[in-house]
């Protein structure tokens, strides 16, 4: 199947929010034949003219959504951090319905998550093929200059995104032990509800919110394109 029909595919099964905001491929291989036609009119070729304006358009748009919808992500995955370290340090207090809820409220976050990074997946492809069709349409050789560019762009740069699906993923097994501290009541499972904390507090681990938000910090200030 090409790239057009799963990308048209993908949109279609993806939540309403995430809809418009994908790479829009089809007009950009629009602007690109459009361009290949009037070629001979504009020396600059398309991969100068209407085709780069609605290539940086596209990608401001996907890096606009993929750095607002992260926000949001760091936003709820500190105050869930909290919420367990506060269920960790005082376990006693946590009820079966509290519990639940947290785990559920995880989980969502963690699913959540993980459709932002297929997103960021898929349009990288997009972004990719799409310079490589106007590179053989056009005869230019841009292309792969230009997606070295995208690739230090927000959206592409999923390191911040993936240290906060791996810390809820410990998060979830914490709050699992906790839930097996309550009902046991033993020192081996308080033991070991404590060293599932401590796996996420640090240890030898370089993931914590500061690093995450220093991070996030240098993505928003990475390159963007110019009008």
């Amino acid at each position: 199947m090409k790239f057009g029909k799963r990308l048209r595919q993908t949109v279609e099964e993806s939540l309403p929010e995430y809809r418009e905001k994908f790479v829009a491929y089809k007009r950009l291989k629009k602007e690109i034949f459009q361009g290949s036609r009037s070629e001979g009119q504009n020396s600059t070729g398309p991969s100068r003219g209407s085709f780069m304006v609605e290539f940086r358009r596209e990608l401001d748009k996907v890096n606009d959504f993929y750095l607002n919808k992260q926000e949001d992500f760091i936003i709820r995955f500190e105050l869930l951090s909290k919420m367990a370290r506060d269920a960790v340090d005082r376990p006693g207090e946590l009820t079966r319905m509290g519990a639940l809820n947290l785990k559920r409220r995880m989980v969502d976050l963690y699913g959540e998550m993980s459709t932002l990074e297929h997103y960021s997946i898929v349009n990288r492809t997009g972004f990719r093929k799409i310079l490589k069709k106007n590179d053989k349409k056009s005869g230019s050789h841009s292309g792969g200059s230009i997606f070295q560019v995208v690739l230090i762009t927000p959206f592409t740069k999923v390191g911040v995104l993936n240290d906060m699906i791996r810390d809820i993923q410990d998060m979830i097994h914490a709050l699992d032990s906790i839930r097996h501290y309550r009902e046991s009541n033993s020192p081996q499972s308080a033991v070991g509800m404590r060293m599932s904390w401590n796996g996420w507090q640090g240890g030898d681990r370089k993931s914590s919110l500061w690093k995450i938000h220093a991070a996030a910090e240098a993505e928003i200030d990475g390159p963007r394109w110019s009008e």
